[in-house]
C-alpha cells in the first residue's frame, strides 16, 4: 500500500534546537518529542502513521523484551536485514537505548566462516531459524513482534531508559563496507562519531530542510546512509517515510518529503516517472553509491526541482567533499586532504596520487582486523585507496579507486573519465571499464556495458569500441543485461572481471 501523503500544514514545525543540549542519542530525542509533540507523525509505513507517543511506547515495550533476551550495555547484537523497516527501526533504537552495540546481519554473513563481527555477537535477532554455527545465540523476531507486544503495559522504569544519556566513547554501531575492492570490512562507530555524522550531514542543505526533516527512505536500514538519515529526521522532530521506488514519484509529486536519498540507478527511473513537483516542495536529493553524471543531476533538478547534493566520503571517514557538476569537489570544513605518492610522501597541488584524509568524525580502526587497520589508518590519516589530485587547496578531483586504475601495456588509464564518456552513448544504462587478459594472456581494455531500455546491442558495441580504440589497440566490449551491484548500488568490479572469458562476446 502507498503511504498516505502528509499535508505540510499537518506537520508542526519542530526544531531540535529546543531539545536540552545534554540530549545526544536518538532514543532521548524520541522521548523528548513524545512529551512535547506527542501527536506529531514520527514514521509512516504501509499507510500507517506512527506518532512520537506510539513510537516511544513501542520502544519501551520492545526494550522490556530485549532485556529478557539478554541485551545489556556493551553487548554486541546483530540485527538481520528485514522488509519491515519500522520493526527494524524499533529493534535498533531499543538496543541503542540499552547501551548495546548493533551491527547489521545479512543471510550471506551467516554463512561466512571468516566474518569478523558475528563470532563476537552475544545475540542475533533473526527473521527466520538459523541452524549454522550461530544457532546458540540466535533469537527469532517474527513480523508480528510489535503486534504481540501491543497489549503489554508501558513500564515507567523502562521508559526512563530512553532518556538515559549515552557514553560518547561507547561503540554504538559496527557498519560494513561494500566490499567492492576486496573483502568486506567492519567499521566501529562510537556514539560521539555517530552523532557527529548525523549533525554534520546538515552541511550544504537549504535552511528549510534542516528542521522537521521529512525523509523518504527507499532502502534497508542496513545501508548506513539510510540509517543515519532516519536518525537525523527523528532528531529534528520530523518524519521517516518508508516507501519504495514504485511509489516514490507519487510521493515526491505530492510534496510529502523534503529529503530523499538515491542510488544513481534509481534516480533516473524515479525522475522520469515523476511529473514536475511544485517548486515550493523542492526536496533535497542526496546521492550515494557512485559518481553522478551531469545528465542525471540535471534530470533530477528539472523533474523534481530538487536541490542536489553529491557527497564524496566513506564509512571510515564520513563526508569528505561535496562534488560539483564539473566533477570537482569542495572539501568540507574541518576536513584535511593530502595527496601522497606510492611511498607515502606528500605531493604538491596538481599532482596525481593516493588520497589520504582526516575528518572530525572518522573511525580509528577496523573491527577485529589489525592487518587492514595497519594498511588503512596511518599516523592519524585514513588511506582512502582512491586516486586523485588537488587542483587547488580545498578542492579535489577523484579519478577512481587505486585498485581499479588500469595499466594496459604500460599505458595507465583512470577509469572514471572513460566510463563517463561511454555512459553518454544513447542506449547505455551504465558501464565500467577494466583490464583483463585475452586468450594469449596479454592485457586488454574491456568495457562492460549495461544496456538501457531501447538500446541496440550492435549500435552500442560499435560506439563503445570507437571510444576504446582512442586509448589502446587491444580492447573488447562486453554487453550485459545488468551489472552486479552491492546494496548501495556500487558495481562489483570483481564479479564483472570474473564474468569475462577470453574470446567471449565482441573482440576488437
Amino acid at each position: 500500500m502507498t503511504p498516505r501523503p502528509v499535508p505540510v500544514a499537518e506537520v508542526t514545525r519542530r526544531s531540535a534546537d529546543s531539545v536540552p543540549s545534554a540530549f545526544r542519542s536518538t532514543p532521548q530525542f524520541v522521548a523528548w518529542f513524545a512529551q512535547t509533540t506527542p501527536d506529531a507523525t514520527a514514521v509512516i509505513e504501509d499507510s500507517r502513521a506512527v506518532t512520537y507517543r506510539t513510537l516511544a511506547d513501542d520502544l519501551a515495550r520492545s526494550i522490556a523484551t530485549l532485556l529478557q533476551l539478554g541485551v545489556r550495555t556493551g553487548a554486541l547484537v546483530g540485527i538481520e536485514d528485514r522488509p519491515e523497516r519500522y520493526l527494524q527501526l524499533v529493534l535498533r533504537l531499543g538496543c541503542h537505548a540499552l547501551g548495546a552495540t548493533i551491527t547489521p546481519v545479512g543471510r550471506q554473513d551467516l554463512g561466512n566462516a571468516d566474518d569478523p563481527v558475528l563470532p563476537s555477537c552475544a545475540l542475533l535477532l533473526l527473521n527466520a531459524p538459523h541452524s549454522g554455527q550461530y544457532a546458540k545465540v540466535a533469537k527469532i523476531v517474527p513480523s508480528t513482534f510489535l503486534d504481540r507486544l501491543a497489549e503489554q503495559p508501558v513500564r515507567p522504569e523502562v521508559m526512563d531508559l530512553l532518556q538515559r544519556p549515552p557514553d560518547p566513547d561507547r561503540i554504538a554501531l559496527i557498519s560494513r563496507t561494500s566490499g567492492t575492492t576486496g573483502r568486506r570490512k567492519a567499521v566501529p562507530v562510537t556514539e560521539r562519531v555517530l552523532q557527529g555524522i548525523i549533525t554534520s550531514g546538515l552541511d550544504g542543505m537549504p535552511e528549510g530542510a534542516r528542521t522537521c526533516i521529512r525523509f523518504l527512505c527507499l532502502y534497508n536500514l542496513a545501508v548506513r546512509a539510510a540509517w543515519t538519515r532516519c536518525l537525523r529526521a527523528l532528531q529534528s522532530g520530523g518524519t521517516v517515510i518508508f516507501s519504495n521506488e514504485t511509489d516514490a514519484p507519487q510521493l515526491l509529486n505530492a510534496g510529502v518529503a523534503n529529503l530523499i536519498l538515491l542510488l544513481v540507478g534509481n534516480a533516473e527511473r524515479i525522475a522520469k516517472a515523476a511529473t514536475a513537483a511544485p517548486r515550493s516542495a523542492a526536496p533535497v536529493v542526496e546521492f550515494i553509491g557512485s559518481r553522478v553524471e551531469p545528465r542525471i543531476r540535471q534530470l533530477v533538478r528539472d523533474r523534481l526541482h530538487a536541490h542536489v547534493i553529491v557527497r564524496y566520503g566513506s564509512n571510515e571517514t564520513n563526508g569528505i567533499a561535496v562534488i560539483g557538476d564539473d566533477g570537482v569537489g569542495t572539501v568540507r570544513a574541518g576536513v584535511s586532504v593530502m595527496i601522497v605518492d606510492d611511498a607515502g610522501d606528500p605531493l604538491p597541488v596538481g599532482k596525481t596520487g593516493h588520497i589520504r584524509v582526516r575528518t572530525p568524525v572518522m573511525a580509528e580502526s577496523y573491527y577485529n582486523d589489525p592487518e587492514q587497520t595497519r594498511a588503512a589508518f596511518i599516523d592519524g590519516w585514513y588511506n582512502t585507496n582512491d586516486i586523485g589530485y588537488l587542483p587547488e587547496p580545498g578542492r579535489i578531483v577523484v579519478l577512481g579507486r587505486a585498485d581499479d586504475m588500469l595499466n594496459i601495456g604500460g599505458i595507465k588509464i583512470p577509469p572514471l573519465p572513460l566510463e563517463e564518456r561511454i555512459k553518454q552513448i544513447a542506449g547505455i544504462a551504465d558501464a565500467v571499464v577494466l583490464n583483463a587478459p585475452d586468450s594469449s594472456g596479454a592485457d586488454m581494455l574491456v568495457a562492460a556495458v549495461e544496456l538501457g531500455s531501447g538500446g541496440d546491442a550492435s549500435t552500442v558495441a560499435v560506439a563503445v569500441a570507437g571510444i576504446l580504440s582512442g586509448y589502446v589497440r587491444r580492447h573488447r566490449v562486453l554487453l550485459l543485461p545488468s551489472l552486479p551491484r552491492t546494496d548501495t548500488g556500487k558495481v562489483r568490479r570483481q564479479d564483472v572481471a570474473a564474468a569475462i572469458r577470453p574470446g567471449a562476446d565482441q573482440q576488437q
